[in-house]
């Protein structure tokens, strides 16, 4: 019998960041009905700050939005890694080099191309989760 307490699994708080209220409605309702805390944000100042005070287990983050983009918050969230585990996946319409290698400089962290697809992201977080800690 595994040990319950090694793994996050539906406990598990999602912080979804994204400037498009659409977007952020839909994956929250996807992570909601399957047994997930949510917390959103609107940018990445305020994702930033919502991380700080939540500690969530995974961060959904598009690239591109108003204040602060998703760039700039991971970028201040890799000093929080040190200190603890948790995901992050970042959502962008096109992928250049640049977006790619940056993203791959971060442990944990999924490049994730639009259009998104809400039960593929479950997915990776799932599989995330329910890995033993």
């Amino acid at each position: 019998m595994s040990n319950i307490n090694n793994f996050v699994g539906k406990n598990g708080k999602i912080l979804i960041v994204d400037d498009e209220p659409y977007n952020t409605r839909v994956l929250k309702l996807k992570f909601e009905n399957a047994g997930y805390k949510v917390v959103t944000a609107s940018n990445g100042l305020d994702g930033l700050n919502k991380f700080k005070m939540e500690y969530p287990d995974v961060v959904i983050t598009d690239i591109r939005m108003p204040v602060m983009t998703g760039w700039e918050m991971c970028l201040s969230l890799k000093e929080s890694m040190k200190e603890r585990r948790f995901l992050i996946i970042v959502i962008t319409a096109t992928i250049d080099n640049t977006e790619r290698l940056w993203v791959n400089e971060i442990n944990n962290a999924n490049l994730v191309e639009k259009p998104i697809s809400p039960n593929y992201l479950l997915t990776l977080v799932e599989d995330y989760l329910n890995e033993p800690a």
